[in-house]
């Protein structure tokens, strides 16, 4: 008798139930569409080796010139720059920093 008792609870307040989670979750989504995204990721990744021998061959070489090539990629994308800029409190945009710098060695 005892679980039947339960099972009529149940089933009395499962539409109630069914309602609110659904409520909640409509709510839930308009809140977090109306909000900001207050999140951004980036990230390279450079996986390489440093010459080490005194006469390296020709892959070597070329691995280590991609490497190069890489690493002044990403010394020049803008998260880099405006770090550059904060850290060193310049006046400058993360537009005019490769500018300024060519400017500084001419003159």
């Amino acid at each position: 008798m005892e679980l039947r008792r339960q099972i009529a609870i149940i089933r009395a307040w499962f539409p109630l139930l069914v309602v609110s989670v659904q409520l909640a979750g409509g709510a839930a989504r308009v809140v977090s569409s109306v909000l900001p995204k207050a999140y951004r990721a980036q990230a390279t990744l450079i996986v390489g080796q440093s010459l080490s021998v005194a006469s390296p061959d020709y892959n070597q070489i070329l691995v280590s010139q991609r490497l190069s090539t890489t690493y002044a990629s990403v010394a020049t994308r803008r998260p880099a720059l405006e770090s550059v800029i904060r850290q060193l409190g310049l006046d400058v945009t993360a537009d005019d920093l490769p500018n300024a710098s060519q400017r500084q060695r001419a003159g």
